[in-house]
């Protein structure tokens, strides 16, 4: 029994290293070196997103709104690790509402804020991945947003941006809540 179960192995061996092998795709992350010619300009993105998760002590908002947002990012910037960070700057309106409040809970939790922080991205072929960190005075105290943006094809000087967003923001004196929310940005460069 042995000898079969051996004898297959190495059939199957001597089989698999005769097959050729795939052709594997070619990929290339491009990083900023230090020769590079940067394109850096100044654009303006509208953002529209809708939260699909949301912390704990958010569960008493049951209706969800739409997250709009306008931004205007700039080519003032500084080498970060591997790749650029440019300023850029938001303003974003989020409201959660409580159609049904127990005593002293709130009808509704949102306000517009105002976010100042840096974009950072790489292009991997044809495609850019972007993150963007950003923060803001709330009515509570400072908030943040972090998000990952894929660029999808290029438009020329317009940029389309599907966006996945994670928000943390203070929601009493002691209190820290948050959601995700999944997007659509898009842009103009000039």
């Amino acid at each position: 029994m042995i000898k079969t179960i051996l004898t297959i192995f190495f059939i199957s061996g001597v089989v698999a290293q005769t097959q050729p092998e795939p052709e594997k795709p070619d990929i290339a992350i491009n990083f900023v070196k230090a020769d590079d010619e940067l394109l850096l300009n100044w654009s303006v993105n509208t953002y529209v997103g809708y939260p699909v998760y949301k912390a704990e002590n958010f569960s008493m908002f049951d209706d969800n709104h739409l997250i709009y947002g306008l931004s205007l990012g700039t080519p003032l910037g500084i080498k970060t690790g591997l790749s650029y960070s440019t300023l850029n700057f938001e303003l974003i309106n989020y409201i959660f509402g409580n159609t049904n409040p127990l005593g002293n809970e709130d009808d509704d939790f949102g306000e517009t804020v105002f976010h100042i922080g840096l974009n950072s991205g790489v292009f991997i072929n044809d495609l850019s991945l972007n993150y963007t960190l950003a923060t803001g005075k709330h009515e509570h105290g400072y908030g943040y947003i972090s998000a990952i943006n894929i660029d999808l094809p290029y438009w020329g000087d317009f940029e389309v941006r599907s966006t996945i967003r994670f928000t943390v923001v203070p929601t009493g004196p002691d209190l820290t809540s948050g959601w995700v929310d999944l997007g659509v940005s898009l842009g103009y460069e000039f």
